[in-house]
């Protein structure tokens, strides 16, 4: 099989981790004979041609470049992150895998009926433009579902995205990507010996930083701090205004309530890959308030490294997770008062929790497994197509139905050009 990986925007976080741990292992599978990566020009100090086998050709291309440009017989379109880019009109089996599903749940001050109606007239358009849809959880797939109606139950696969790496941490970069990479803002001298639960996640509402600031000025267990990483972070606690009302009645509340950045708080901004697998290793666990979750791959990252985790009890993250409850603090994100009662109870029974974290480190599934799962959902593609006619001297005629009449027309052909060659 000839996989087109179609990934014309620039996603980091877990959505870097997603693109490079794929590429990889498709890379690797007996039944590919090639991967094109054609992935965001801004991934290429990122991602390099060395870290992939033989089969693996990448190609850089920016946000709006015509697809065209970089197909040459595949076999099939693979999508891992098609939003916010036009649905590609090309005549191969197309499968993309919907990871913005945070947005069905998420609400805030930009969820508009104009927000809403966008997202699931963007649910409807994926379910009836690809041939195949893959969603992360069955709780995605029934709110699919519930938004595309019954066709969504055949055209929609439940795939977890999440898997372990029994031989590496998490998140790999070389230093050279690292040091390339002029987004991070981590500052190391900041650092600090004070224990910290860690929080990686941007300042969207759904985030839910309102609560937990709250929660903070309930904990008793005060010598424990807390760190923020991710876009947006580093205007927590501002003094000024800003353009977001949300951040400034969050700033408000963090004033109020006498909360003092690197004493009860840091807020670092956005830190890169390595920086936030560094942050997790000197963590004493993860705190996760969050209101509406696609995967939670901070989560399992923590779990991965043996630490206790503090999470909001949704039914997404419970599908994902419930096998590792036992080292999960399951919280009520609307309620601070259960937040703080939850951080004082995984700083006091730390090392308690930290043995079921470590218990509970493996997922149970590998990048390969994820590789091959992925891997089988293409090939039904494939084979579920019309066959591709190809005739010397005429190019691809594309996938369309072969009436008894058309395979005569080819049969025609055939014999005229054996005889002309």
């Amino acid at each position: 099989m000839k996989i087109l990986l179609w990934h014309p925007t620039y996603v980091l976080g877990g959505g870097y981790l997603l693109l490079t741990k794929l590429i990889e292992e498709l890379g690797k599978h007996p039944g590919v004979t090639r991967v094109t990566a054609a992935i965001h020009r801004d991934y290429q100090e990122l991602i390099t041609k060395d870290r992939f086998s033989s089969k693996v050709n990448l190609a850089f291309v920016y946000t709006g470049q015509p697809i065209d440009d970089v197909m040459s017989s595949d076999d099939i379109l693979y999508m891992l992150w098609p939003h916010g880019v036009a649905i590609p009109q090309v005549r191969i089996p197309t499968v993309c895998v919907f990871q913005d599903t945070i947005l069905l749940d998420a609400f805030g001050a930009h969820t508009t009926d104009a927000f809403l109606g966008s997202m699931q007239q963007a649910v409807k358009d994926t379910v009836s433009r690809y041939s195949r849809v893959i969603v992360t959880s069955q709780y995605t797939k029934n709110r699919f579902t519930e938004i595309a109606g019954p066709v969504a139950a055949h055209k929609v696969d439940v795939l977890p995205h999440i898997a372990s790496d029994p031989n590496a941490k998490i998140l790999q970069l070389s230093t050279a990507a690292t040091s390339s990479n002029p987004s991070s803002n981590f500052d190391h001298t900041r650092s600090t010996n004070q224990p910290f639960l860690l929080y990686p996640a941007n300042v969207s509402e759904h985030k839910n930083h309102l609560a937990l600031m709250i929660a903070l000025s309930k904990r008793k267990r005060k010598d424990v701090s807390l760190t923020l990483c991710g876009y947006g972070s580093e205007l927590v606690g501002a003094t000024q205004l800003t353009p977001n009302p949300y951040l400034n009645r969050l700033n408000k509340t963090i004033s109020d309530r006498g909360l003092k950045q690197d004493l009860d708080y840091r807020a670092l901004g956005y830190v890169d890959d390595a920086s936030s697998e560094e942050l997790m290793d000197q963590a004493m666990g993860l705190i996760m308030p969050t209101r509406a979750e696609g995967m939670g791959l901070p989560i399992h990252e923590a779990l991965e490294r043996g630490l206790p985790v503090i999470a909001s009890d949704l039914p997404v993250l419970r599908e994902h997770f419930g096998s590792r409850s036992d080292a999960i603090l399951w919280v009520d994100p609307e309620c601070p008062t259960e937040i703080a009662a939850a951080w004082d109870e995984l700083c006091n029974r730390h090392a308690e929790l930290s043995r079921t974290a470590e218990a509970n480190r493996s997922c149970g599934v590998t990048w390969s497994d994820l590789a091959d799962k992925t891997f089988q959902i293409l090939q039904q593609e494939v084979h579920r197509a019309p066959r591709t006619i190809r005739i010397p001297g005429f190019g691809s005629a594309g996938r369309e139905p072969r009436s008894r009449w058309f395979k005569g027309v080819e049969r025609s052909i055939k014999r005229l050009w054996r005889r002309a060659g």
